[in-house]
């Protein structure tokens, strides 16, 4: 007997709904990841915003370049909606429920009715755990997309602020 045979033995493949909700975890992991990522952008976001308005306020001197200081401020109030709106689709929930609905899913469970809660066969667990897993993967997919576009536009802002905090301080 080789050791695979041996292996084989010991540790048996893994059923369907076993497979079915280990992708439903590591998606789940995936849309938490999303969120963790427009937490990071939040506070970079809110910093940017908190630091330009620091450093415009509360000078009494004339502005020295005004039409470029506007130019600039222009620039980073479009940024900051730009990447603002990206940052708040990304953290939008979605309450669509998955069809077909799941148990497993939070609006899923409205949908079946408590009926279904018990004596359910492991090929309709197996079923509602991949929908739940495809939907998680959309979410995923559609906050790592807004995050994509958030990204470059609040490095922008944080530029751009940058440069009217200079502009300002000359």
């Amino acid at each position: 007997m080789t050791d695979r045979q041996i292996d084989m033995e010991s540790h048996p493949e893994p059923s369907a709904l076993t497979v079915a909700l280990s992708a439903l975890t590591a998606f789940q992991g995936y849309v938490q990841q999303a969120d963790s990522k427009v937490n990071t952008l939040l506070v970079v976001h809110t910093g940017g915003v908190v630091a330009v308005v620091s450093a415009l306020a509360g000078r009494d001197a004339p502005v020295r370049f005004p039409l470029p200081t506007l130019l600039v401020m222009a620039g980073f109030a479009i940024a900051f909606l730009l990447s603002g709106f990206h940052v708040l689709q990304a953290l939008r929930p979605r309450l669509d429920p998955p069809v077909p609905p799941s148990r497993f899913a939070i609006t899923g469970i409205n949908h079946l009715g408590l009926g279904h809660a018990t004596g359910v066969d492991p090929a309709a667990q197996r079923i509602e755990a991949w929908a739940m897993a495809q939907l998680l993967a959309q979410i995923a997919l559609v906050k790592n997309q807004h995050l994509a576009r958030a990204t470059p536009w609040t490095a922008a802002m944080l530029v751009l602020g940058v440069g009217a905090a200079l502009l300002r301080s000359w």
